[in-house]
Parts: C-alpha cells; structure tokens; sequence
C-alpha cells in the first residue's frame, strides 16, 4: 500500500473531503488531490506536520512507511514517543531529544486550545452544507 492509499484511508477514517482536509489543514486542494491520485509520491513536509498537528492520534510511521497500525490507541500514553522513535540516535544529543519533545508538547498544548475554534468552524459548515442541500 502506497501513502497515498494509506492518506485516503485516513481521510475516510475522519469522514473528510479533501476539500474539507484542505479547509481544516490550510493546504492546497491541489496538493491534496496531487498525493491522493499519486501524482505526489512523497508529500512535503508541511503535508505530514498537518496530519500530525491535526490528528495526533494518527500515526505517521504508518502513513509514510506501512507499519504498525493507522491509529494509535486513544489511552496509549507513549504516542510521542513512537512518533520520534530512539530521539536519542535520531537527534543525536539529549538536548536536541528534550527540545524537539518540547516543541511536540507545545504543539499538542495549542491543538487544546484550538478546539473550540474547530467545533465553531464545524458548526459553520454543518449550516452551510444543510443551506446547500435546501437550495
């Protein structure tokens, strides 16, 4: 299975379009249906660091290179660490190790903090999809 096979089954897992992925994650719709019809064979950067800030839940070892499961289990309290595996031979230094899960803690801070804003935002489009349907 290819990422983009994989990325589609993500979006189906979330009940997402692409254009609403593009809309919640702020890529392109572009590069979103480049990776889903394989016309992008390995996504940027900014195409996993979405998935990651957005659904931390998801994990990316599986994404990129197949293995182990789509999602990691809601009580799993070591997803930071499978996420950066070995931080210490994949950075280098401790420091390097202590400061990148900082910034994976921080990130995962400001995503609780934006939830409200998402749950407006989906109530926004809920509206705007049931308008649609009544036109």
């Amino acid at each position: 299975m290819t990422i983009n096979e994989r990325f589609k089954l993500i979006l189906a897992s979330k009940g997402l379009s692409q254009i609403m992925f593009s809309d919640l994650t702020g890529l392109s719709e572009k590069a979103i249906s480049n990776v889903i019809k394989g016309r992008t064979k390995f996504p940027k950067y900014d195409f996993f660091q979405a998935i990651a800030q957005h659904f931390p839940n998801v994990n990316l070892r599986w994404l990129i290179i197949g293995e182990g499961e789509m999602h990691f289990n809601s009580e799993d309290e070591s997803t930071i660490v499978d996420q950066v595996k070995e931080p210490d031979t994949f950075y280098h230094t401790k420091d390097a190790s202590i400061e990148r899960l900082t910034k994976i803690i921080e990130q995962m801070m400001a995503q609780v903090n934006e939830v409200p804003a998402l749950k407006e935002k989906i109530n926004i489009l809920q509206k705007q999809l049931e308008e649609t349907k009544k036109g």
